[in-house]
């Protein structure tokens, strides 16, 4: 009977959150779960119109800049 091995690369786990109007504020990777030094996390910020000003990617800012017609102006 040939035997299972558990050699596990990459992502074990992810995991999501989001607010209460279902929008994604929270997104985090394992990665590779032999080095935690690797684990990414993602969160977002929203402004009142829903639209995504900010978004923290292992502690680093991306803005966003929109135009008063909706449309994305800048990262």
């Amino acid at each position: 009977m040939p035997s299972a091995t558990n050699n596990i690369v990459g992502t074990t786990q992810q995991t999501f959150q989001y607010d209460g109007l279902s929008r994604l504020i929270r997104a985090t990777d394992n990665n590779d779960p032999s080095d935690p030094n690797d684990d990414s996390e993602v969160i977002k910020v929203y402004d009142q119109l829903s639209r995504l000003v900010e978004e923290r990617q292992n502690g680093k800012i991306v803005s966003m800049n929109w135009r008063q017609n909706g449309e994305l102006a800048a990262l």
